[in-house]
């Protein structure tokens, strides 16, 4: 019986420290996290990189922080993969096909920054930010039959736009 006690008693305790050890691994996770979204606001983008890549929380949030200042730093292939990520864990995420149509349209990748604009008009048909995006970009790869397309949905839905 004593015995017993005394197995119960090592087993309470260490499971006691793989709880705490758990805890501590999360309020790291969380803390890298925090200090990645400080330096993210002050533009300090390798800063809030190296802070995101430790915090392993595995959410979009971070992978799309993560994506964002890879974006910032140049670093397109790596921005691509992790918005690409994104997208296949959701398909319909408005800032990852944003983003990613925008990274496309600097590396001078019309076709691709078109694909993310049709996305984008699939889910929202009825921004007209989307259409005009994709008119702009559809002029940039020479397709001036989709631009005017583009454009003259984009002016049914919101005429008093000029921009």
């Amino acid at each position: 019986m004593q015995r017993v006690n005394r197995m119960n008693k090592i087993l309470f305790l260490l499971a006691l420290g793989l709880s705490i050890n758990i805890a501590s691994a999360q309020t790291d996770t969380i803390n890298h996290f925090k200090e990645g979204e400080q330096k993210l606001s002050s533009y300090q983008f390798e800063e809030a990189l190296a802070h995101f890549k430790k915090s392993d929380l595995g959410t979009i949030a971070l992978d799309n922080k993560i994506a964002y200042c890879y974006y910032k730093l140049g670093q397109f292939s790596n921005s691509e993969i992790y918005y690409n990520k994104i997208i296949q864990q959701a398909p319909e995420n408005l800032t990852a096909l944003n983003q990613l149509a925008n990274l496309y349209a600097k590396t001078y990748d019309y076709n691709k920054c078109m694909e993310q604009y049709t996305k984008l008009i699939a889910i929202d048909s009825l921004n007209s930010y989307y259409h005009k995006q994709l008119a702009s970009y559809a002029l940039s790869a020479h397709k001036e039959g989709l631009a005017l397309e583009q454009l003259n949905i984009a002016h049914e839905l919101n005429p008093n736009d000029f921009s």
